[in-house]
């Protein structure tokens, strides 16, 4: 019966992971629309919004990884789990129905910090729910709704137009939230299921980063995340418009 909670509860965290990608998807399918669509929007902007979405993403990712456990005592890790897939979900409704560039931007930025909150917080709550032995395993699988979810929001998001594409994510991730909300399991931080023999400090100071920075290693694989992001980011978000613009 345990094993069927934590199932559950994993899938629909999964689910919330893949909605994520699939919103992430749907502006890359319908730039030439998008362009045309809303007013003040350009190139540049379009660039310059995923741009600055990712750097939205990571602030939000590293203040959640680090002050994320301090307010998850307070009002438990599901409830704030709830609280940030609720901010993407609702500013997703928002977006689908922009005035204009300015506005669409300001809600693309704030959906930002509910999806950059995910990765510390969700997969904190898989740590929490499986033994260190198991864990690979559903870490791994959430990497299919990355893809999964793109994809789909690929697909879908060129078939509806990017209202009807955000509009679907926010409804989609909003009825996978009401199930998390239902079905979630409240897993103590100090719980034997999160391995409480175990004692963990995941906070990097200062003085880490700097130790870290002078191991080649380091660097080198750090070179490397970076110049394959700025690749795969590039042909993900530009591709399909290219394409479109050359084939017609």
């Amino acid at each position: 019966m345990i094993d069927e909670k934590k199932g559950k509860a994993f899938f629909l965290i999964f689910g919330l992971y893949l909605m994520i990608y699939f919103y992430l998807g749907v502006l890359p399918a319908n730039i030439d629309n998008f362009l045309q669509d809303l007013p003040g929007a350009t190139q540049l902007g379009v660039g310059l919004a995923i741009t600055f979405s990712l750097l939205t993403g990571t602030v939000s990712m590293l203040i959640f990884g680090y002050f994320g456990g301090m307010i998850a005592q307070r009002i438990t890790r599901k409830k704030l789990f709830i609280i940030t897939n609720l901010i993407w979900i609702s500013t997703n409704a928002i977006i689908s129905v922009s005035l204009n560039y300015a506005f669409f931007l300001c809600f693309f930025l704030i959906a930002a910090i509910g999806n950059g909150a995910f990765l510390p917080i969700g997969f904190a709550i898989i740590g929490d729910l499986y033994r260190a032995e198991e864990r690979g395993n559903k870490f791994g699988f959430m990497q299919l709704g990355l893809l999964l979810g793109n994809g789909l929001g690929v697909a879908i998001g060129g078939i509806t137009g990017w209202r009807g594409g955000f509009l679907a994510a926010s409804i989609l991730g909003l009825l996978v939230l009401i199930g998390y909300s239902k079905y979630g399991i409240k897993v103590a931080l100090k719980s034997y299921d999160s391995n409480e023999i175990q004692v963990y400090n995941y906070k990097i100071t200062f003085r880490d980063l700097l130790k870290l920075f002078k191991i080649r290693t380091v660097i080198g694989i750090l070179l490397f995340v970076v110049c394959s992001g700025i690749a795969t980011s590039t042909l993900a978000n530009w591709s399909v418009f290219y394409l479109n613009l050359k084939l017609g």
